[in-house]
């Protein structure tokens, strides 16, 4: 009976020390999960944050620049809507309470300031009493965000995480040399102490289609999708060192296409290339090669000479380049297209370029092929004297020509593009040539990975 007993209770609890462990087990499986998930809330709000600080700083450099109140007031607007938006990433970001205070403060009167603005009914651009504010509000949002970029590439390079800092405060990064969070905006509250107290982001690269789709000519066959797949990659024949596979989208897609995957057959199978053709058209809509790509050693020049090489080859003869920006190892050049003398930002067409060889990885034209058309510029348009007097005063003028830009609603607009400078902030003053309306301005933004628009 009592042996029965003994080995009763020994599995009993052997039983319960392997459910313990799996319980155990599981328990710190879910914790894990829910440190990702948490890390991921962090970073996405600490990414938020930059970003609405990046609106903002861009939407005061555009007031400056504004040569009427309409625009003036569309530029206040965004700056006191995203002002907000940064309070509220602000406040999900794991730092004790006392750390932002001031912070929280000047994003707030910031905001506020620019919604009295914007919502007067001033006839004329702002006074200059407000524009000195406005210049002022502008580049200690600038401070602000170049502080924000700083630690977002501090982070980024010791892979540091946000739940250290909300679990137990670890100090052995600054023991490292390296800043924690909280101390940079530590170093970001001493700044904006300083700050008076208030009174009451290539052109057009990231264009939104927002248009029907409908394509011209005749439907092509399998193996006409695999010849333009070859000519466009330069293959001579099938099977010589690659495999090719081809599939088709469904008929209801809103863009059908043929996927052509062409395999090498020796090297990674990972390397591959795949590019869309559309159905109708035989058109390539991009093409991505898959392959890793090596140290840096061409400049951003040397990318976009090697991009204007391949969209020339590729047939495109009358495309210009507008921007260059570098992605770690790789770099992306956007064109527009000249036609009659005019900067056709709709024709838009990119390329990617790995930056350890040259080679051309990847590339897009699908806002190419569903714009394409011809244009003329408009008679009885503004001339160009008659557009530079719509100018703000302050921009010293260095650049003019015609353009054609997309407009958010799907539709074009007809304009002349002014580049100049006010103090050290480069711009780009779109006048539309038939009504003399501000349409757009974008200012360029000088970073470490090329020239951006925003």
């Amino acid at each position: 009976m009592k042996k029965w007993w003994f080995a009763f209770t020994i599995g009993v609890l052997a039983i319960a020390l392997i459910w313990t462990g799996y319980w155990g087990q599981l328990q710190n499986k879910q914790k894990q999960q829910l440190i990702v998930l948490q890390e991921g809330n962090y970073q996405r709000a600490f990414y938020d944050l930059l970003g609405s600080m990046q609106i903002v700083e861009s939407s005061l450099a555009k007031v400056l620049a504004a040569g009427t109140p309409v625009f003036e007031r569309s530029q206040l607007n965004l700056a006191w809507q995203h002002a907000h938006l940064a309070q509220r990433d602000l406040a999900q970001l794991p730092l004790t309470r006392n750390v932002l205070v001031q912070t929280q403060k000047f994003l707030n009167q910031l905001g506020d300031y620019c919604f009295v603005l914007s919502n007067g009914n001033r006839q004329e651009i702002m006074s200059n009493v407000d524009r000195q504010q406005i210049i002022k509000l502008h580049n200690q949002s600038t401070s602000l965000t170049e502080q924000l970029q700083a630690l977002q590439l501090d982070m980024g390079e010791q892979r540091y995480p946000w739940i250290r800092i909300a679990t137990n405060k670890h100090r052995d990064w600054s023991v490292a040399t390296r800043e924690l969070p909280e101390e940079v905006f530590d170093r970001l509250e001493d700044q904006l102490q300083t700050f008076p107290q208030l009174i009451y982001d290539g052109p057009f690269s990231e264009q939104v289609i927002n248009r029907e789709i409908s394509l011209t000519g005749k439907e092509i066959s399998r193996e006409e999708a695999m010849q333009i797949s070859m000519e466009f990659l330069h293959i001579k024949e099938q099977g010589i060192g690659t495999i090719m596979r081809i599939v088709e989208s469904d008929d209801e897609a809103t863009l059908p296409v043929y996927t052509v995957r062409v395999i090498p057959q020796e090297g990674p199978i990972g390397d591959q290339v795949v590019l869309d053709i559309t159905k109708v058209g035989g058109h390539v809509v991009w093409m991505l090669k898959n392959r890793g790509t090596g140290t840096t050693v061409l400049s951003l020049m040397d990318a976009q000479e090697a991009a204007e090489e391949f969209i020339q080859k590729i047939g495109f003869k009358s495309f210009m380049p507008t921007g260059v920006v570098r992605s770690f190892d790789q770099a992306v050049v956007s064109f527009a297209e000249i036609q009659e003398e005019m900067v056709v930002y709709p024709h838009l067409l990119k390329a990617k370029v790995a930056l350890d060889t040259g080679e051309i990885i990847g590339y897009e034209g699908i806002n190419y092929i569903l714009s394409k058309k011809d244009r003329k510029w408009p008679e009885g348009a503004l001339s160009e004297s008659a557009a530079r007097e719509k100018l703000n005063t302050n921009l010293n003028v260095e650049m003019i020509r015609k353009a054609v830009i997309p407009l958010a609603n799907g539709n074009e607009a007809f304009c002349w593009e002014f580049k100049g400078q006010i103090g050290e902030m480069v711009f780009l003053v779109y006048i539309d040539a038939i009504t003399g309306e501000e349409r757009d301005i974008l200012k360029y933004i000088d970073t470490v990975n090329g020239i951006l628009t925003m």
